[in-house]
């Protein structure tokens, strides 16, 4: 089918939930999609939605669209697809109800052939977000994600119908299996016949054909099996793509065309080699990841998912977990592109809920609708290597028919694609966990508390839960690796959460386990709500899960809100060997001597800068990140003394010194001789404000985005670490600017505003193209300072 982009031209409100005779009286706004109606709106200590959801308000969103039946649409099939809308959906055409979704993550198809009239049509989207709680983290409110017209012949293909996988992979040949479903509308019985070509760049390489019968109203799937000669494989190094496209004829005459891209590459799993892709075993170096884009809430810019698959891969993960449900598209095929590798996760309840007002009210309708939209749209990506059904999923102990539940969702699972092993995330059992959260000790028993092989109720309790899976993820469990791998000779593990404090022994067990397949961190990139959860108390304990407000972030992950890389994101490259210069982690002074805590999600509050004009002096201490054999530390030019380091203390080093402003250098020695150093210098005093443009060159397209980091330095262009100015940001031109944050994740601050106080001396600023070519002109200010200004060409 002809697919159209259906963002444009939209207007909404948000008056409450009212008649439809009532709602077109209130003034519209116009606007165009992605659309988080959340994220501008003004938190506050009271909202229901409480630390979970960062507290923000919920409430009711109306879209409205005309749609003009013309006659070049009479006698076609008409479809609209919506990517994702966060709410309870109502689709109404012309006021009568079409059309209902409950789950924020999935897509969902529409039909109005039938439904439209001549002339235009008004379409109107109820989107209500006004029961709070409805998540465990940030969800966003309203059409965050893209939607699509299709339309086409009476015979035709519809979305997500046209299936490829390859279930033979050699360097010498690849065996591509195809099948399309095509849809007969017409009111007599036709041959079809589908011819699918397979293309790598503009280049044919293969060819195959099938034909069917089809009666009237009948879909039928026409399949047939393509060798392809000296494939070019797909990986997470080269990740190759090719494009498979699909001509369907009746009577000689092609009457719909349908394409996707496609890699060709073979996956697998076994206890003994863990994870393989095209046959060569590897450990999967992943991230746990959720939805939301920090500064720009939920809201699915094409560009900020491929940028947030482009941060991941710089930082060295091959892989990464979708916390807990669907992504966009637009992610998936950042993924194909780049080479990342993908746990693709359907739920985060099932009919026991997390959250008073969460999909577990809705499960046990839409759960086979909503598990099929996952599965049949991403069902062509190579990056997905594997389902989960389920993540911490209450029933794991067998309550309310759980054991029963899980065997059902996974066996239905693999009717819907057998090419993928399915999975189901755990950790410890709910009521340990209940008895530690009591006790102030959380971290501990989601961790499983260790193995008794005496009394091993975790064991006991969920194997039946997790008898069926392909692959079973464990979530802060890495303590039963070892013992599982003999208890369970034939399980499969994959690490799908785990500490970041911990990483190293994490990382470790995962390398001495054959069973278990890679590392999932929780997380790669921080989000929005779970509030505080990696927060750092000083001279007090840190306490439950959430903070209070007016937190916003996590404060979680090897990256901020923002993608500024954090210590353990640099940690992490050490550990994975992508890094070989030491990494210099300075405790501010302030801190020296106090009792530092935080929940097993935080790190050490550590800086990499030498510059605290205030703490002349005063003593401190200094981490020193290293995979060399010994670590020696300079501070102007006089030896603090040389250490072990690398995997004798777990690759961090200590030194308690004394500051003193100038150069601070880390030497790292291999075999004695030194191999790499780190040199820090004091800054000067903030002079000029710099901006870094990710793209200078972006389409002159609605909704392409560029991102601009904008820092404060010195005389010598060297980042001040320490600087807290307001930053005032003017764009004018052929864009806008749309979202303006930083790492700070207890602010009240808007995202929407022009202005955001610097954290850690930085910001970041997105900038939306408004479609037309020409010129982006951006100017940043503060007070006392120099400005700074970058030019974005809309091409």
């Amino acid at each position: 089918m002809n697919k159209q982009l259906f963002d444009s031209g939209w207007e909404y409100h948000e008056y409450g939930f009212m008649p439809l005779e009532m709602a077109a009286l209130v003034p519209w706004q116009p606007v165009n999609l992605p659309h988080d109606a959340c994220i501008a709106k003004p938190r506050n200590a009271n909202n229901p939605s409480g630390s979970g959801e960062g507290f923000v308000s919920g409430g009711v969103v109306y879209y409205k669209k005309i749609i003009s039946f013309t006659d070049e649409l009479v006698g076609k099939h008409i479809l609209l697809e919506f990517e994702g809308v966060c709410g309870i959906a109502e689709v109404i055409l012309n006021k009568d109800l079409i059309a209902t979704h409950h789950y924020a993550y999935t897509g969902f198809i529409v039909d109005l052939t039938t439904k439209l009239q001549p002339g235009e049509n008004t379409i109107i989207i109820i989107v209500n977000d006004s029961a709070k709680p409805s998540a465990r983290w940030y969800q966003g409110t309203g059409m965050y994600r893209h939607v699509w017209l299709h339309t086409g012949e009476k015979v035709h293909v519809k979305p997500w119908d046209l299936q490829v996988s390859t279930p033979e992979v050699s360097a010498e040949l690849a065996i591509v299996d195809a099948s399309v479903k095509i849809t007969n509308a017409e009111d007599r019985d036709v041959e079809a016949t589908a011819v699918f070509k397979l293309y790598y760049g503009s280049d044919q390489v293969a060819e195959g054909t099938a034909k069917v019968t089809l009666a009237q109203s009948e879909e039928k799937t026409a399949d047939t099996l393509i060798p392809v000669d000296h494939p070019k494989l797909w990986s997470t190094d080269v990740p190759n793509l090719y494009k498979m496209i699909c001509e369907v004829s009746v009577g000689g005459e092609v009457v719909d065309t349908m394409q996707s891209n496609m890699g060709i590459r073979s996956i697998s799993f076994d206890p003994k080699n863990g994870f393989s892709l095209n046959g060569v075993s590897m450990k999967l170096k992943g991230g746990s990841v959720h939805h939301d884009h920090g500064p720009l809430g939920a809201a699915s810019y094409d560009r900020a998912e491929e940028r947030k698959a482009e941060l991941l891969k710089a930082s060295g993960f091959n892989a990464v977990r979708l916390a807990h449900n669907p992504f966009s598209p637009a992610f998936l095929d950042a993924c194909d592109r780049l080479g990342l590798l993908v746990i693709d996760e359907a739920f985060d309840v099932w009919r026991v809920g997390m959250s008073a007002n969460d999909y577990h009210l809705w499960f046990e309708k839409d759960w086979q609708e909503d598990l099929a939209s996952m599965i049949l749209r991403d069902y062509n990506h190579p990056s997905v290597i594997m389902w989960c059904v389920g993540n911490e999923i209450m029933e794991r102990d067998g309550q309310s028919e759980g054991y029963a539940w899980a065997k059902k969702l996974i066996q239905y699972a693999r009717e819907l694609d057998s090419t993928r092993p399915v999975s189901l995330a755990v950790c410890g059992l709910m009521e340990d966990v209940a008895i530690n959260m009591a006790m102030g000790n959380l971290g501990a028993n989601l961790a499983g508390n260790g193995v008794d092989p005496d009394n091993d109720r975790w064991g006991d309790r969920t194997e039946e839960f997790l008898e069926d899976a392909d692959v079973v993820g464990y979530n802060y469990l890495n303590s039963r690796y070892e013992y599982d791998a003999i208890r369970f000779p034939n399980r499969i593990i994959v690490g799908t959460e785990s500490y970041p404090h911990t990483q190293y022994d994490n990382w470790i067990s995962t390398m001495n386990n054959p069973n278990v397949a890679g590392d999932f961190v929780w997380t790669a990139i921080d989000y929005l709500g779970e509030v505080g959860i990696g927060r750092v108390e000083i001279d007090k304990e840190a306490g439950f899960l959430g903070a209070s407000y007016p937190w916003f972030y996590a404060n979680v992950g090897d990256m901020d809100v923002c993608g500024f890389k954090r210590p353990q994101s640099y940690f992490r490259d050490i550990m994975w060997g992508n890094r070989n210069k030491p990494y210099i982690g300075v405790l501010p002074p302030e801190l020296y001597g106090k009792q530092i805590n935080h929940l097993p999600w935080g790190w050490e509050p550590v800086e990499n800068h030498w510059s605290y004009p205030e703490y002349e002096g005063k003593p401190t201490s200094v981490n020193v990140y290293s995979d060399a054999d010994e670590v020696e530390l300079v501070i102007n030019g006089i030896s603090q003394g040389r250490k072990p380091a690398g995997a004798a203390v777990k690759l961090k080093t200590s030194f308690d010194v004394v500051y003193s402003g100038g150069r601070i250098e880390a030497i790292a020695y291999t075999g004695g001789v030194e191999s790499e150093r780190e040199i820090l210098k004091t800054t000067g005093a903030p002079v000029a404000i710099r901006l870094t443009v990710d793209r200078e060159n972006i389409k002159a397209e609605y909704g392409e985005l560029a991102y601009i980091t904008a820092e404060v330095v010195d005389g010598n262009g060297d980042l001040v670490s320490y600087a807290e100015n307001d930053i005032y940001f003017n764009v004018s031109g052929t864009g806008d600017l749309i979202a303006l944050g930083s790492g700070n994740p207890v602010t009240e601050e808007s995202f929407s505003a022009n202005h955001r106080q610097l954290f850690k001396g930085k910001a970041l600023a997105v900038i939306r193209s408004n479609g037309c070519a020409g010129e982006i002109t951006v100017e940043a200010t503060t007070d006392g300072l120099t400005a700074a200004r970058c030019f974005i060409h809309t091409i």
